[in-house]
């Protein structure tokens, strides 16, 4: 069983904390703000990961992204009537779904990408981290 050092993980994704608080209560169009967040998140999980040099990367990438993505599901989902004030873009996507429907397709569709997100994290740290081991 690889080992995952959850300390770590849990402070980088307070990033996504951030990320959560700020598209919840600001009217920062999601498109392209939110993906550009998204990738400045990924570069620093990245730089952060590289120093650390994880004994299992793709797990360390796996567990950071699962644990961003609760937050995202946390803040989302307890503050939503304001996300959705202050995103009135997605209210049609929402307005039929009861809350539970809701929750499920928010978190569903948010540990999916984190688990997508993650393992590529993961494998390119791994593969960075092989790669400069051995021009060592």
């Amino acid at each position: 069983m690889p080992h995952i050092d959850w300390p770590h993980a849990l402070k980088l994704s307070l990033l996504a904390l951030v990320s959560a608080l700020l598209f919840t209560f600001t009217t920062l169009n999601p498109m392209p703000w939110e993906m550009v967040g998204w990738v400045v998140i990924y570069a620093a999980w990245y730089v952060a990961l590289m120093r650390r040099r994880p004994e299992a990367p793709i797990a360390q990438g796996i567990a950071t992204a699962l644990l961003g993505g609760a937050w995202m599901v946390i803040v989302l989902n307890a503050f939503f009537a304001t996300f959705l004030q202050n995103q009135p873009e997605y209210q049609a996507q929402y307005d039929s779904m009861s809350a539970a429907a809701r929750f499920w397709n928010i978190a569903g569709t948010t540990f999916a990408f984190s688990i997508v997100l993650g393992a590529i994290l993961g494998l390119i740290v791994r593969w960075r981290m092989r790669r400069t081991a051995a021009l060592s």
